[in-house]
């Protein structure tokens, strides 16, 4: 063991915190004022690397956990939390992307005729940025549980009647998450959220579509008067469930109803097993880091095949752009029995929520 005097005796404290939780065998500082510990794995590893995580938080420092063929090493550095999250910018945002899902709502519910432009226009921007807004506030809680601060959502404003309304939304934070359990509530927490209210507003918007004879729909799309989107096999279901399509007739989608359909698209995307994309989180807690980037190339092909090439050349950029891989300050522990069961779940989810293309 190598004692720590002189100027280093001001870390003395945290020695004595890692030693609480976990045998130690030596310690050392290195460059930068890190510590180093190697120390012994116990059984309750996971539980014991947390709460030193939690103690050390009091302190503003944080650690790393590495396994060794002889155990483990744990690193404590100082905790990086002068950046503060600003509000003014995510409410400016936010208040941008209720008048761009407003426009794009009253030009729909034109489009589609409703009887109350008004309140077509109304529904829509509230199912619409209720979907993401609590999608991202399911993120948030998850940050919150596990102790990492995040931002208030920061949407991004589309460009009505031409693309989308909205490009979604994101919340940011400074720090990992502690373990592979917290990475993989962080992922998952946002989709399931979000679909939530996706359900909700595709029953709403199914009883608020109209329905036209099959034939004069296929004259429409042919005449370039009407376009059709490839759905999932849940957004089907609930519309065959709710509105009860009658025989010979086609939904044409209210303006609610196409709010429901970008849920499900929404979540669709946030799911697949890409990079730092919500399934990316999932896979990456899951799967591990090998596996995680060969899912994340697959991502691409997926949706290549799909028929979504724009979207699979913005997620090869994000991938050059940003690192594919999210490691947590744990990535020795593996992840519970619960969360591998709720993995198969999200897989399902994944399926009903994928627009399938018409040839199919």
């Amino acid at each position: 063991m190598i004692p720590l005097n002189g100027e280093e005796s001001d870390h003395r404290d945290v020695v004595e915190t890692v030693r609480q939780y976990f045998p130690v065998r030596e310690y050392y500082l290195s460059e930068g004022g890190l510590i180093e510990f190697k120390v012994e794995m116990p059984q309750e590893t996971k539980n014991n690397f947390r709460q030193l995580v939690k103690r050390l938080r009091e302190t503003q420092r944080t650690a790393i956990l590495k396994a060794t063929d002889e155990g483990g090493i744990i690193t404590v550095g100082t905790r990086d939390i002068k950046h503060r999250f600003r509000v003014t910018i995510p409410m400016l945002l936010f208040t941008v992307v209720v008048a761009t899902v407003a426009i794009d709502g009253w030009f729909r519910s034109l489009q589609f005729g409703a009887r109350d432009p008004l309140n077509s226009t109304l529904l829509y921007v509230v199912g619409l940025l209720g979907i993401i807004g609590i999608h991202e506030m399911g993120h948030k809680v998850a940050a919150y549980k596990h102790g990492v601060k995040s931002s208030l959502p920061y949407f991004i404003p589309g460009i009505p009647t031409v693309t989308l309304p909205t490009f979604g939304a994101m919340i940011m934070s400074r720090e990992p998450m502690v373990n592979r359990d917290a990475l993989f509530d962080l992922g998952v927490s946002g989709p399931l959220a979000g679909m939530a209210v996706t359900v909700v507003v595709a029953f709403e918007g199914a009883l608020t579509s109209k329905f036209i004879p099959t034939e004069e729909v296929t004259s429409m799309i042919a005449q370039g008067e009407l376009l059709q989107l490839p759905t999932s096999p849940l957004m089907t279901w609930i519309f065959s469930l709710a509105a009860r399509t009658p025989e010979g007739m086609t939904p044409i989608l209210s303006p609610l109803g196409f709010a429901a359909w970008l849920g499900f698209f929404i979540t669709f995307l946030n799911l697949i097993p890409a990079a730092q994309l919500d399934g990316g989180h999932i896979a990456r807690a899951t799967l591990g880091k090998r596996i995680h980037r060969a899912a994340s190339y697959g991502s691409i092909a997926l949706l290549i095949f799909l028929g979504f090439i724009p979207m699979a050349l913005l997620l090869l950029v994000l991938m050059t752009m940003m690192p594919v891989d999210v490691r947590p300050l744990d990535d020795v522990s593996p992840l519970s029995k619960g969360r591998k069961s709720v993995f198969l779940l999200v897989i399902g989810l994944a399926i009903l929520s994928a627009p399938i293309p018409l040839q199919f």
